[in-house]
């Protein structure tokens, strides 16, 4: 009886433990934001994003946020759909939208327009 009941919970953690490593889907959009070439000077680096800079995507009401790395990079799980794209704060993007397929990874390159 014993030895059931720990083979019986034995199986739950392992079912527990399953269903929490596969709670978070893998990235399917990897992309950046980069601010327009027009904006430096002749000769000398572009100004970098500012340190709290968000890509947001919206869909059907509902915002998802995520925070850029230093060199502009970010990565995310979008479900499969059509999404606007802006920054917070807020900047206009080129290009202002983007659709995620159902299947695959894509690496997007937005152009952040303004200062």
């Amino acid at each position: 009886m014993r030895i059931a009941i720990a083979g019986l919970v034995s199986a739950l953690l392992l079912v527990l433990v399953a269903a929490a490593s596969g709670a978070t889907p893998a990235p399917n959009v990897k992309g950046t934001v980069v601010r327009t070439a027009q904006r430096c000077p002749v000769g000398e680096p572009c100004d970098p994003l500012p340190p709290a800079l968000y890509v947001v995507f919206t869909r059907s009401g509902r915002v998802t946020r995520v925070k850029l790395g230093a060199s502009g990079a970010f990565t995310v799980h979008l479900a499969a759909g059509f999404y606007a794209v802006s920054t917070a704060p807020p900047h206009a993007v080129a290009p202002a939208s983007l659709r995620v397929p159902r299947v695959g990874v894509i690496r997007p390159r937005f152009v952040q327009r303004g200062p």
